[in-house]
């Protein structure tokens, strides 16, 4: 009876790592798919922040937006 549930016991560690190990083998991960650019550009007084999102996996640019933050506005008056 005691190497039943010995085996029992084996036998359901041995099932639950390898479901484990199985598991951990995902390739199909999104993180670390995206990236994200942003660029300061100060053309004749005016501030600019261009922030682009890429594919990394493909290089196409999924979003590009223009920025106003008023960080850049303060730091204009600043610079005055």
């Amino acid at each position: 009876m005691k190497s039943y549930i010995q085996g029992l016991i084996t036998g359901g560690i041995l099932v639950f790592a390898i479901m484990v190990l199985m598991g951990a083998s995902d390739t199909n991960s999104e993180v670390g798919r995206y990236a994200i650019s942003s660029t300061i550009t100060a053309q004749l007084g005016k501030w600019e922040v261009l922030e682009s999102i890429i594919d990394t996996k493909t290089g196409e640019v999924v979003n590009r937006n223009k920025v106003k933050d008023k960080i850049f506005e303060k730091i204009k008056r600043l610079r005055k």
